[in-house]
């Protein structure tokens, strides 16, 4: 038997098949490419944009085998993409309708479902969170043993809220999946939602400081306010006192409860945590006919001489939050 660099050789078909295959996959698999993307960088609320994506395969297997083309579209979930967004495709060896994949349909590398798939490989960017990975199918199979180019039509409907957000968008096929050179993938630069409602969430800037305790809420249910004095600065600990500076905003009227009375006063919890509970309707004396948009809230100690709030000096924004 013949020794390469001290290990011995010997014929193991098992291994032979194994890189057979490994082979076969280098020879067949196709290489997908995003060329470019035509996104705009400012949208309005509610209104229906279009996105085009330009695409190009390389090459298909020997076969020339159909393929379904597979796309991935990361957005806000306030959006609800499933529901609101249209896709289709045309290209040099045909033109597509794209339908929602469904949870039975897996990604041929990892094996998961393709949301979840595109979710688990890619992330979601810059964003802290509340976005989510939708996918889509073609509802026609095409061939491309020489290559093919093409363009991705996406009519997105975003949502009635002011946000900064950043969108991603991914390519693949049905038969492959996101192994090796089968996927291509683009962040593009954060896009801004405007003339909508509310405070202009910024999904794409840092985590804000968790201060509500409910998961969800709007601002019309019972909202507990949580301050730890050792999350950030922490001028606070051991303060005797800490109170509720806050203000509320309803389209262009704005009201506030800074004053320092015992309404605005928060309970200690112990170990340096603060919390109170409120109505906001109530709390601010809001009438029923009137929508509330937000909350701006920063914390006092009794003396109001120390004051928590964004490291730039502005207040923090409690807006409606619909998703964990």
């Amino acid at each position: 038997m013949k020794n390469f660099k001290g290990h011995r050789f010997e014929w193991n078909p098992y291994r032979a098949m194994a890189v057979f295959f490994v082979c076969m996959l280098l020879i067949f698999s196709m290489c997908m490419t995003i060329l470019q993307i035509d996104q705009p960088s400012v949208v309005n609320a509610g209104e229906a944009f279009e996105i085009t994506m330009q695409v190009e395969v390389s090459k298909d297997d020997d076969s020339g085998n159909p393929f379904f083309l597979v796309v991935g579209f990361l957005a806000p979930r306030s959006w609800s993409t499933a529901t609101n967004t249209s896709v289709r495709f045309e290209s040099s060896v045909g033109n597509s309708s794209m339908r929602l994949t469904t949870n039975d349909e897996i990604d041929e590398d990892t094996k998961l479902p393709w949301n979840t798939a595109f979710l688990r490989r890619f992330g979601i960017g810059d964003n802290y969170g509340e976005v989510e990975w939708v996918t889509f199918i073609a509802d026609e199979a095409f061939a491309a043993a020489a290559g093919a180019t093409g363009t991705v039509y996406i009519t997105v409907l975003p949502g009635e809220d002011n946000m900064i957000v950043q969108l991603a968008y991914g390519i693949s096929n049905q038969t492959w999946g996101l192994g090796d050179d089968n996927f291509d993938l683009v962040f593009t630069d954060c896009m801004e939602v405007i003339n909508g409602k509310g405070y202009q969430s910024n999904l794409c800037g840092p985590k804000p400081r968790q201060l509500v305790e409910q998961a969800t809420f709007t601002m019309d249910d019972l909202i507990t306010i949580v301050f730890d004095a050792k999350d950030g600065d922490d001028f606070m600990l051991g303060a005797s006192y800490i109170d509720l500076c806050a203000k509320a905003y309803s389209g262009d009227q704005v009201y506030e409860i800074c004053n320092h009375e015992d309404v605005a006063a928060l309970n200690y919890m112990g170990d340096d945590v603060w919390e109170i509970t409120f109505w906001p309707r109530s709390y601010f004396d809001i009438p029923e006919n009137q929508d509330i948009d937000f909350m701006e809230v920063t914390f006092t100690n009794d003396k109001g001489n120390l004051v928590v709030s964004n490291e730039d000096g502005s207040a923090f924004i409690i807006a409606p939050k619909c998703f964990d």
